[in-house]
């Protein structure tokens, strides 16, 4: 714990540097017991400053007395200026000195210039001032920008703090003299090697600078906050010009709120931008041309930097060493195979203080040395180009903005189209190309940049086609749904299919979250063979697939299944074909696509799509057993989701999660997190959540035992009429609804249901529903037949879906036993039990622990391992007697208990009456006791 002296600045500018601020109060604190030094180091805009004045703050508190020095202007080479500073304030202790140094220090004042012989003494005289002012009550001298003092000056003061620092001929009563200066990394090497204490500023975490923003700009709009922090990069001066720099264009209405920044931006009178601009200004011209070059070009390949260089100089002879004079300055890092800024501020600061001619210049060398098809050769040609050469250019910053989305640079994409937008040769090309972008920025989470897009894109003369897919973008901002499918369907344009399939999905994306209807989904399909050129295209394959999941599910299952080269690296392509198999119920086809889709927009930073792919690899991952990846990919889904105002995401993920509870038999939570759905879609029509709800209710319903409420809850999602219905969202629950008919007697009208069941799967090769369609064909089949079909069930392919065959493995041990075939029951059941174990599906474990034990069966909770179960009541009660009284200990009723165990509530009632005195208990209460009791 800091002592009492510490005390926490209030500053803004002082935030997240508490640390620091701690070892200058005991700084402070130690001055008049002896003397202390510090050496503050740190890049421009850190805060080194500000520090030095909170110290001099705290050292005139501490009734310390204070003087201070740094480099003035044009004084660099003005011996000794930097120390006059000091000395003259204390004149009137220059009597005290010693005949010799009182000489000296005389000159200095004068202004003579002594040898460089003379330096020790001149070093001593000072030292002796700085004693005798500091006897009385301390003294503290403060010296900012130490590195960049006149040499004569750095040295003295050097000398002065290590004799401060270290052990000296004079008593401790003597030193009483305290030294805290500034330096920035590339001044302090030579200091802090001379011994003198030191202490690294680096940058402030993500949450320092949002508070700092806060403290300083409480009108600056939340949604700012983190674009100025991660364009800051920890740099307090960089976070607070930025921030004063937009709310001032916030303020003029020449930006929105979140449409991005650009530290391109920055105010260039900003004591930040001097001071980095200053630095790369004064390089020798080889060195200059070097750090214009790698600021221009993002990638910053140390040998790509070289290059350029030598095209730009015309010199062949230009080799890495070019760098050397630009890292001894602070500006960058030559980091083996990478050049590195020590700011962003840096990078842009060495560009802006050069002419366009200049700029021009070094992107013609970059495009020259860049590889022709890339999108960086496209952005550095653009840029180079004068106004004739730029329709060409704007084509190819078209064609290869994708690349810096796959890349991981999808602001750079933006910025590439909307430099395609100016340089497009017509109006109706610049409006195209400017929705492109704004579509892009949407999916990023921007709205603001989306409206600032679409707004510019206005002004352009626009086709029918582009002028909904505007209005679109602009309602998608707000509440994240597309529109009218019907509307949709009639506009597309064959003319312009990239945004005619955009459309058309959106519309799709309606049929599947509305359940429209099948007269919505066939005009979708119809619209799409209009676009025939497009068959493969990802974006038609996913349209296809979602509005006929069922119907031209084999057509999609075969265009997937054809051979495609370079989908590692694209995004988009992997979330699309990645859709296209979910929604066809090809779980394991989605999840080889979904997972390294969600890795890429995870590093692109294109969050508003996160949460659907999420959500539906999460899904996936559900019915193949996974769910510790379930788990994590819902909750994240769920955060992304209300982070990014998709209230659609938001309660198709809680929804997801209520389905995940259920399955584990958590039924109180389950029922909590469907009704936090329902909260969380508010007044959006979305059927499909709805119809997730109430699965995961019904779910919930069929793992308690509740089997009666489970069907009332299952069977309305497969009547085509009903407002639930969901094409394919019901084939996960095929098993669930067999489950509670078998249960509840609803025979016959589940035997029709698997009729129709039967002829989906004639037209859809969905792997979960012809699993679970299995199960089901044996829970409802009668006897004669049901051995049979429990075989072909757990011998078809189920190894992927986990679930499926557990619950399998858990119907037919069930049914053997019940069949008196206890000695082939056990197999299933254990294999059931170990499946269910490792998903963590608890309810179930129970339900096929008490089967085995029902079998007679002694085994522990793993087949054939560990020592034998204690029989409950030391072995008085028979296994069917042990199950009655366990269900009984629950809470159960008589009747509950019989219709889990297909019993009269009679029969279990005297089943009972003969358990009670056996175990000596007279009521229930004490039943449970006496079974916790025997089982610990």
């Amino acid at each position: 714990m800091p002592d009492a002296a510490y005390r926490v600045s209030s500053s803004p500018l002082l935030r997240g540097r508490d640390e620091v601020l701690h070892t200058l109060d005991r700084l402070c604190a130690d001055i008049p017991a002896g003397g202390a030094v510090l050496l503050i180091v740190g890049e421009p805009g850190t805060g080194k400053t500000s520090l030095l004045q909170e110290a001099a703050r705290r050292a005139r508190s501490g009734g310390l007395r204070l003087v201070a020095t740094g480099p003035g202007a044009g004084e660099r080479n003005w011996a000794l200026s930097g120390l006059q500073r000091l000395l003259w304030p204390l004149a009137d202790h220059i009597p005290q000195l010693p005949t010799e140094g009182r000489a000296v220090v005389e000159r200095v004042l004068a202004g003579d210039v002594p040898k460089e012989r003379d330096m020790l003494a001149v070093s001593t005289a000072a030292l002796e001032l700085f004693t005798a002012a500091g006897r009385d009550r301390g003294l503290l001298l403060v010296v900012d920008d130490w590195d960049a003092l006149d040499r004569q000056s750095g040295n003295v003061l050097a000398f002065v703090a290590r004799r401060v620092a270290g052990p000296w001929e004079l008593g401790a009563e003597d030193r009483r003299v305290g030294v805290v200066g500034a330096c920035r990394p590339s001044g302090s090497a030579e200091l802090i090697a001379s011994g003198l204490p030191a202490r690294r500023l680096g940058p402030l975490t993500d949450g320092s600078v949002r508070q700092l923003l806060t403290d300083r700009f409480p009108e600056l709009p939340a949604q700012d906050h983190p674009d100025i922090a991660s364009a800051a990069d920890g740099n307090p001066l960089a976070a607070i010009e930025l921030a004063s720099g937009f709310t001032e264009l916030t303020r003029k209405g020449l930006r929105t709120p979140g449409t991005g920044l650009q530290v391109e931006l920055l105010p260039r009178s900003s004591r930040l931008w001097d001071a980095f601009a200053e630095a790369a200004h004064c390089l020798p011209d080889a060195s200059r041309d070097a750090v214009l070059v790698a600021a221009l070009h993002r990638g910053q390949e140390t040998a790509l930097v070289v290059a350029a260089t030598q095209v730009l100089r015309s010199d062949p002879t230009v080799r890495q060493d070019v760098l050397e004079p630009a890292e001894r300055a602070g500006v960058l890092i030559a980091a083996g195979p990478a050049v590195m800024f020590s700011h962003a501020v840096a990078a842009i600061a060495a560009v802006q203080r050069e002419s366009a001619q200049r700029r021009r210049r070094a992107h013609a060398a970059l495009a020259e040395v860049l590889p022709r098809h890339s999108d960086h050769h496209a952005w550095h040609r653009a840029q180079a180009l004068t106004v004739t050469q730029h329709a060409c250019a704007a084509a190819q910053l078209e064609a290869s903005h994708r690349q810096a989305v796959d890349r991981g640079d999808p602001l750079q994409a933006v910025r590439m189209l909307q430099r395609a937008a100016e340089l497009a040769a017509s109006p109706q090309d610049q409006g195209r190309i400017l929705i492109k972008a704004s579509g892009l920025a949407s999916e990023l989470g921007r709205p603001g940049m989306v409206e600032q897009l679409l707004a510019a894109a206005s002004a352009a003369p626009l086709t029918p086609v582009l002028r909904l897919r505007a209005r679109l973008l602009q309602e998608a901002s707000t509440h994240g749904l597309p529109g009218d499918s019907t509307e949709l369907c009639d506009t597309i344009d064959p003319g312009d299919p990239d945004t005619s399939l955009s459309l058309l999905f959106d519309a799709a994306q309606r049929c599947w979250r509305e359940n429209t209807g099948q007269e919505d989904r066939t005009r979708v399909v119809t619209a799409l063979t209009t676009l025939s050129d497009t068959r493969y295209d990802p974006r038609h394959i996913a349209t296809l697939a979602t509005a006929e999941p069922v119907l031209l599910a084999d057509e999609v299952a075969k265009r997937l299944g054809r051979p495609r080269s370079g989908l590692a690296g694209h995004a988009d392509n992997l979330r699309l074909l990645g859709q296209a198999a979910h929604a066809i119920g090809d779980f394991e086809r989605a999840t080889d696509l979904l997972v390294p889709a969600i890795d890429l927009l995870r590093r692109q930073q294109r969050l508003v799509l996160l949460p659907r792919v999420l959500t539906m690899e999460a899904n996936g991952a559900i019915w193949l057993g996974d769910w510790h990846r379930a788990t994590a990919f819902l909750a994240e889904a769920h955060e992304v989701a209300l982070n990014t105002h998709q209230p659609a995401w938001a309660a198709a993920s809680r929804a997801k999660q209520a389905l995940l509870a259920a399955l584990r038999g958590e039924v109180e939570e389950a029922f909590v997190l469907a009704e936090q759905a329902t909260l969380c879609r508010g007044d959006l029509r979305l059927n499909h959540v709805s119809t997730c709800t109430d699965i995961a209710r019904g779910v919930a319903c069929a793992i308690a035992g509740s089997y009666a409420d489970a069907y009332a809850y299952l069977r309305p999602l497969f009547d085509d009429d009903a407002q639930l219905y969901h094409q394919r969202e019901s084939f996960t629950v095929v098993m669930h609804l067999a489950e509670a008919a078998a249960h509840t007697g609803f025979h016959d009208e589940s035997r029709r249901l698997l009729a129709t069941w039967e002829q989906s799967a004639e037209l859809t090769p969905a792997p979960v529903l012809h699993h679970q369609l299995a199960y089901a064909r044996a829970v409802l089949a009668p006897d004669d037949h049901a051995d049979d079909l429990f075989q072909a069930a757990l011998n078809g392919n189920v190894t992927r879906y986990p679930l499926v065959r557990a619950m399998t493995q858990l119907a037919y041990g069930t049914w053997l036993r019940r069949r008196r075939r206890a000695a082939e029951s056990r197999d299933p059941l254990r294999r059931a039990k170990a499946a269910f174990t490792a998903m963590g599906a608890v309810t179930r474990v129970r339900q096929v622990t008490a089967e085995l034990r029902a079998t007679g069966d002694r085994l522990p909770f793993a087949p054939g391992r560990g020592r034998p179960e204690r029989t409950t009541g030391s072995g008085l009660l028979s296994p069917q007697e042990t199950r009655i009284a366990e269900l009984a200990a629950e809470g159960l009723t008589n009747r509950e208990i019989g219709e889990k165990l297909r019993l009269s509530p009679r029969t279990i009632g005297s089943h009972l009456y003969r358990i009670f005195p056996k175990l000596d208990v007279t009521s229930r209460f004490q039943l449970r006791d006496r079974l916790e009791m025997d089982h610990q």
